[in-house]
């Protein structure tokens, strides 16, 4: 499905490939950046960048590689935005589209949550248990 529908966008760049390198969090999580070509005006939600001035569109590429990697998603294909997303459109209020004023990658933007409490554990080593009800 995902494959069919990078092809209908006929972009000339040969197939749809996920993303090789770019290190934990973005290496074979994302589509590769050179999927979405900068020539067109814009990339894509889920290449593993967002590069200043180039819009971030969820295509219907993206929805489809949902609708068929998991069971248990429920896809609405028009929810997609047009691709390319050119300013252009973003100007004319086509529809709400990131477009970041910097470059930078998810990574970057997280918040490192501490490790979760592992369930061999009790919860009072770790100063969680509750006291007497008074």
């Amino acid at each position: 499905m995902a494959s069919d529908e990078y092809n209908a966008l006929n972009l000339g760049v040969g197939t749809l490939k996920v993303e090789n390198d770019g290190g934990g969090g973005t290496m074979c999580s994302h589509w590769e950046e050179d999927s979405f070509p900068k020539s067109t005006g814009s990339s894509e939600l889920m290449t593993g960048f967002f590069e200043s001035g180039f819009a971030q569109p969820i295509t219907r590429v993206t929805i489809a590689a949902l609708d068929e990697g998991i069971d248990d998603y429920v896809v609405d294909y028009n929810a997609a935005n047009p691709y390319p997303f050119t300013n252009a459109l973003a100007r004319e209020g086509v529809s709400k589209v990131y477009i970041p004023d910097t470059t930078f990658t998810i990574r970057d933007r997280m918040v490192e949550l501490p490790p979760p409490i592992p369930s061999d554990q009790s919860q009072a080593s770790y100063g969680l248990a509750r006291g007497p009800a008074v």
